[in-house]
Order: structure tokens, then sequence, then C-alpha cells
């Protein structure tokens, strides 16, 4: 379906996707604030994998006037060289740098209110980024329960890789929106509904893709009261098609005195005489109850949001990972008396060379209730002890098509490239 004209009111969406801020524009932005020092370790956080990999839309990449030789680079970040340093984005009110250097990572709050203070801003982002809570340990400990999963290559070239505590009302709405769509776009249109019904946060100075000097208005997420008054037809004209009906039937029941959920925690309501907290299963039904989440979007709100640190988004990489680990899930999935009815027919294989083997075709399953539930069982048993969803998080950015071309090349800029080792060993 073609997008309908943007109004007068809509963004820009060209000037939202080209233009590039620069570390130099956000120097000059607050003498308030200072760069404050997480004190957390390369194994325990890289900004690089965790911010822009598909678990949270807020962030982008901020230019850096001068960034570091390749040679003088450690080999603990998953980019390699190091392209992407900074990054800008929002947390509920605030608007957040953050900077990864070979050593630490470093964060500076550009809108400080008159009441700022220091500590309690970096005590604000240790929790936004959840260290309390050791990674090393876990990691060591995924690599001794599931090693054909969680192996030592994932265990040194992707170190840090975090799972984030965040807002769970801006996380719905993103991932409602992530339904058959990509990262960049996913980012455009949360861009184009902050813009258009989210509150000003701060202007900053940027330049485009031809090095002219412009701005971008950095917006706050819209609240639940003001997403209520929006038609369906002008989520269409914002671009969100088909899914302008999840956003107008999600924001009517959850306004309702009938939500099924906490309209903040977004968590299932309690009587005041529950003192349990909820389950996993029962956070996941409750969402599912809003239009436009399912299983998947559930178990992303619960992860990234909520809490549910067991929970395991499951998609067709997510399969593809499980079977390698456990073949017998395709057991599951074909019946010896039927011709796998639930697993697409394969395209008929070309001819080959009898020099050149083929390659095998990828099966595509159809992941019914039954199977997802499977999947995640499947995670939940490799890696025990309640993180397994933070386990999957890590093993979701090494399955990114940028970082396996990484990981087949070599991601240390000071070392030989994998490929090229495997040839020397050949010869």
């Amino acid at each position: 379906m073609a997008e309908s004209p943007a109004t007068p009111n809509t963004p820009n969406k060209s000037k939202l996707a080209t233009s590039v801020v620069h570390q130099a524009d956000t120097d000059k932005l607050s003498t308030k604030t200072i760069w404050c020092d997480l004190c957390s370790s390369p194994t325990e956080l890289r900004a690089s994998v965790t911010l822009t990999t598909g678990q949270s839309f807020n962030w982008r990449e901020v230019t850096v006037a001068s960034p570091p030789s390749p040679s003088k680079v450690t080999t603990t970040t998953a980019w390699g060289s190091l392209t992407a340093m900074m990054w800008l984005g929002t947390i509920s009110s605030r608007v957040v740098l953050v900077r990864e250097t070979p050593a630490t990572t470093f964060v500076r709050l550009l809108n400080p209110s008159p009441d700022y203070n220091q500590i309690e801003f970096v005590s604000f982002m240790r929790a936004y980024f959840q260290l309390e809570i050791p990674l090393e340990p876990l990691y060591t400990k995924w690599t001794a329960d599931a090693p054909t999963l969680f192996n030592d290559e994932i265990l040194r070239r992707l170190p840090g890789v975090r799972v984030l505590a965040q807002d769970p009302w801006e996380t719905l709405l993103c991932f409602i929106t992530s339904s058959n769509n990509n990262i960049p776009r996913i980012h455009l249109l949360m861009e184009t509904l902050r813009a258009k019904h989210g509150e000003l946060l701060l202007t900053i100075p940027t330049k485009n893709e031809s090095e002219e000097s412009t701005e971008v208005k950095i917006y706050s997420y819209p609240t639940l009261e003001a997403l209520a008054q929006v038609t369906e037809g002008e989520f269409r004209e914002m671009g969100f098609g088909y899914r302008a009906k999840f956003f107008t039937g999600s924001c009517k029941l959850l306004s309702s005195a009938d939500s099924p959920l906490d309209a903040v925690t977004l968590l299932p309501k309690t009587s005041e005489s529950e003192s349990t907290p909820p389950t996993l299963i029962a956070i996941s039904e409750a969402l599912q109850k809003l239009p436009g989440v399912g299983r998947k979007v559930a178990d992303c709100v619960a992860l990234f949001a909520v809490g549910g640190k067991d929970a395991v988004p499951v998609d067709t990489h997510v399969w593809q990972m499980a079977v390698r680990f456990h073949p017998a899930l395709l057991d599951e999935v074909t019946s010896p008396k039927k011709k796998k009815p639930k697993i697409e027919e394969k395209e008929e294989e070309e001819i080959s060379s009898p020099k050149k083997k083929p390659k095998p075709k990828k099966e595509k399953v159809n992941i019914t209730d039954k199977l997802y539930k499977r999947v995640g069982e499947v995670f939940r048993n490799a890696f025990p002890g309640g993180y397994a969803g933070w386990a999957h998080s890590v093993l979701f950015v090494a399955e990114l098509p940028s970082f396996k071309q990484k990981q087949e090349e070599g991601l240390s800029p000071t070392s030989t490239p994998l490929k090229k080792k495997k040839r020397e060993r050949e010869n």
C-alpha cells in the first residue's frame, strides 16, 4: 500500500533520515553537564552492540571529529574499527549522549533541568543499562551451559551485549511498529510519531548529507493520553499503514477501566491482596490482549521493558539457532504420516556442476503457538538460571548480517581476518 501524502504538520521524512549530528555541535549545547564515566569495562558494556541492534529505536550515531587509528583500538568492540563511537538518544524526557572508548563507557545529559544532579543521572544511566547485573559471569556460564550455541568466538568477539531497561509504553509503540518492518524504517516512523505528537526536548544543530547547516528537533515519545486522541487516518498519514488500527485499539483499551494491564508498567492488573509478582506467562498473555500484539511482540516488551529476563522472542532466525542446538525440533514440525504439513515446499534445486555441491535450501517453518513455546523452552533449558532472554539477545546480534560478515572477515583491526587464516591453514 502506497503511503499517503504528508500533511503540512507531518515532519520532513527525508530530513529525519539524512541529517547528521556532529560531536562539535553537541559539545556546544550544555555547559552545565560533563561526561560521566559509568566505570563499566568492555566485557560488561559495549554500546556499539547494545544500542542500535534491534532492542531500542531511540539512538542515532554521532559523527566524531577524530576517530582513533585502527592500530590503536583494542579488540573489545564488535565494530572492529570503531566507526561508531558516540550515540545520541532519548530516555523518557532526557536527551543523552553515550560515548564508547576502548576501556569504558561515558554518558552526558544534554538537556539538564535546573535541579540537575550528576550522581542521580549516573545512577539513572546505570539502571538503564542494568549494570547492577554482572554480565561477564553470565557469558562464562552460557559458554559452559551451551557451547554449541554460545561458543568461545562469540565470547571473544561480542562482549558487552546488554539488555536495556526501557520504558514500557515506548517499547510497546516500537514493537507494534516492528511487525514486518526493518530497523531503519522503525527508527524513521518513531521519529515521525514523536515529532508530530511528542514534546520538544532539544534542538540540535546538524548538517545534512551535503554538509549544509540545518537542525533537528528532538522530541519525547507522546503519552498515552496524547495518542488516544489520534485517529486511525492520522496514523496512516504518518506512514504506519495497517498498524494504524493497532495503535488506536491499544490506546483505547489501555485507557479504559477494563484494561488487563496497568497503563504505566504494562504489567497485568492484580488485586491488592496479591503479593507475588506475575509470571512470564501471565505477562505475555495479558500483553497479547492488546491489538497488534502477538507472541513475539509480547515477549519483546517483556524482555526489554518489563523485566522478563527469561522471555525469548522467537522468529525464523531464533528457530534456526534452536535447531542447531536441538535438532530433534525438526521432528516436531514433520509427521512421518504426512508430507511436512507445517513447512513450505522447497524450491527445486538447480542442476549443479560435479565440482561444486549445491547449497542446501533453507526450509521455511510456520511457527505455530506450540512450536513457539517449544523454541522458548529449548533456550530456557539451554540457559538455565533466569537469563535465557539475555543469552538470546547476544545470539541475535551475532546473527545480524552486518555482524556475521564482520565475524567471517575477522573483527579485530589488528589481527589476521578469519578467512585469511583459514586459507593459510589450507595452504
